[in-house]
C-alpha cells in the first residue's frame, strides 16, 4: 500500500512562524495589562497555526479558505497596530532625563512637561552550568509619566573582557509613575568558558531605547574548577 506523502509548502512554514510569533507576543502583551493588544495577536495566531484549523476542522466541519484567513489577519493586525498606538500616546510634552542628574523642567503657559526617569537595581544574577542564569532586577519609576522597560546587558570578566553583550527576548510589563517592579531577565546562550569573577551589568531603557539607568552585580563562576583532575 502506497504511503501518503505530507507536502511541506510555504504557506504552512509562514503560518507556523507567524502563527508562533504572534502568539507569544500576544501572550506578553496580556500579561502587560494590554488586553486588546494581546487579544488580537492570539486570535490571529490561532487563525494560522495548522493544528487549530485541523481541530475545527475535524470537529465543526469548518475551514476558513486561505483568502479568508489572510484577511482577517490583516484586520486583527490592524486593531493591534491602532490600540498600541494609542496606548502608548502620550499628549504632554516628555523630557527624558537621566536619573543621574535630574533637573526641574521648564513650563510653559501652553506646554506641561513632564519627566521621564527611572532607577534600575540588580538583586541577584545567578550561574546554571556555566551558563549566565536570570537576573533579578528592580525598576523604580522615578519620573511623572507611566514607562515601558528595555534593557540591554553586558557581562565582563576582570580584564574587561565582554563575554556576551544582548537584549534579553522579553522584558517585564509597564510600570506606572511612583511605583516600582520586581522581575527576572535572562539572555540566551552566555556561557563562561572559565571561573571566577564577572561583572554583569544591565542598563535601563525607555521604548525609544534612551537610556535612563545602569547598575551592575559581580557574578562569581565557580564551574569548570570541579573538573579539574590535575
Amino acid at each position: 500500500m502506497a504511503k501518503n506523502t505530507k507536502k511541506i509548502t510555504l504557506g504552512l512554514i509562514l503560518s507556523w512562524v507567524f502563527g508562533i510569533v504572534f502568539g507569544l507576543s500576544g501572550l506578553t502583551f496580556l500579561f502587560s495589562a494590554s488586553i486588546i493588544v494581546g487579544g488580537a495577536l492570539i486570535l490571529a495566531s490561532l487563525i494560522l497555526l495548522p493544528p487549530i484549523n485541523k481541530f475545527v476542522k475535524e470537529k465543526w466541519n469548518f475551514e476558513l479558505s486561505k483568502g479568508l484567513k489572510i484577511t482577517l489577519v490583516i484586520i486583527l493586525f490592524f486593531i493591534y497596530a491602532v490600540n498600541l498606538q494609542s496606548s502608548d500616546l502620550v499628549k504632554d510634552t516628555v523630557t527624558v532625563e537621566s536619573t543621574e542628574k535630574v533637573t526641574q523642567p521648564q513650563t510653559t503657559p501652553s506646554t506641561k512637561q513632564k519627566v521621564k526617569s527611572a532607577t534600575i537595581n540588580v538583586d541577584r544574577v545567578v550561574e546554571s552550568a556555566a551558563n549566565l542564569g536570570k537576573i533579578r532586577i528592580t525598576v523604580t519609576n522615578t519620573g511623572d509619566v507611566s514607562i515601558k522597560p528595555k534593557f540591554d546587558v553586558s557581562v565582563k570578566s576582570n580584564s574587561g573582557s565582554v563575554i556576551c553583550e544582548d537584549s534579553p527576548m522579553l522584558g517585564i510589563g509597564s510600570v506606572p509613575s511612583g511605583e516600582k517592579t520586581t522581575d527576572e531577565i535572562q539572555l540566551l546562550a552566555c556561557i563562561f568558558e572559565k571561573d571566577g569573577d564577572y561583572t554583569v551589568n544591565v542598563d535601563l531603557l525607555d521604548k525609544e531605547f534612551n537610556k535612563l539607568d545602569t547598575a551592575s552585580k559581580t557574578l562569581t563562576v565557580n564551574y569548570w574548577d570541579k573538573f579539574d583532575l590535575g
